[in-house]
């Protein structure tokens, strides 16, 4: 039986991490095709006990009524379900939808506040930012990108995208593709691409960052250092700059010629989860990121 195989060596992987000091464990989408609260329940609440880990488990199963359900499901170090997330947009083309999508859970732990996305909602900006909203700071994303060429790359970006949103750590686990761990400043601290049926277990200690439902303050410095109040101008080295707060909120950057905005600013804009960053050039100036 695969599933049986999978089971065993998602358990022994599970507490090498754990050996190594990982407390949020994450399994690829679609690990199993049985319920955990129906199937091998015991035996994976003893794992999550013996490892005192979080473990996020993946699987889907077609109800009697002919349902799909594409679900990941938390397990705490006590050994209980702490909830199931159903995939809020199925992956196309093929995957009927999720009967039960449409909930946003997140767990507040001693480790962080803890939820999860699934595969294809990366793609959508509506899934992590209700989650943020919602307080959480680690996102999980297991994925399953067999029989899609290209597809990791697409994710592998929106990953990146996603935990600078929203201020998050996204951690994405896959079978047979790309796994990473993104901190909340999008700094990829963990990478790794592995082939169909290779046992593996990628490790990150990350920083966590507050989530959207802290209240939003603009620290209000540019890169050259300069204080700059919402709708002020300060002239330096011959360039006007311009920095302006909208309500939104939305972030606007007027760029003089060869002005650049440095590392320190893209922190400013994670750091404080703006909606959106527009900006606007002169035909003519240079705007190096």
């Amino acid at each position: 039986d695969t599933q049986l195989v999978r089971l065993a060596v998602l358990s022994e992987q599970t507490r090498l991490a754990a050996e190594q000091g990982a407390r949020f464990i994450v399994w690829p989408e679609l690990s199993f095709g049985f319920d955990p609260q129906v199937e091998h329940t015991a035996e994976l609440q003893a794992l999550a006990v013996e490892t005192n880990a979080y473990i996020l488990i993946g699987y889907g199963v077609v109800t009697p009524a002919d349902e799909w359900r594409n679900e990941a499901i938390l397990l705490t170090p006590s050994g209980e379900f702490a909830f199931v997330y159903g995939k809020n947009y199925p992956s196309e083309p093929g995957e009927p939808p999720t009967v039960t999508r449409g909930s946003y859970p997140v767990l507040k732990t001693e480790i962080g506040n803890l939820s999860t996305i699934i595969c294809n909602d990366v793609n959508f900006t509506i899934t992590t930012r209700t989650l943020a909203r919602n307080g959480a700071q680690i996102i999980a994303e297991p994925t399953f990108e067999i029989g899609a060429p290209g597809l990791g790359w697409e994710e592998r970006t929106q990953t990146v995208l996603r935990a600078v949103e929203n201020h998050v750590v996204v951690v994405k686990a896959e079978a047979a593709g790309i796994n990473m761990i993104v901190d909340p400043y999008g700094r990829i601290v963990a990478h790794e691409v592995v082939p169909a049926g290779t046992a593996h277990a990628l490790i990150a200690d990350v920083p966590l960052g507050a989530s959207r439902r802290a209240a939003r303050h603009f620290q209000q410095r540019n890169a050259a250092g300069q204080i700059q109040l919402p709708g002020a101008a300060r002239k330096e080295r011959g360039i006007a700059r311009r920095v302006q707060q909208r309500p939104a909120p939305e972030l606007k950057i007027q760029a003089g010629v060869d002005e650049q905005l440095g590392p320190l600013d893209l922190e400013h804009i994670a750091r404080f989860g703006l909606d959106e960053v527009r900006v606007e050039l002169r035909r003519g100036d240079r705007f190096d990121v």
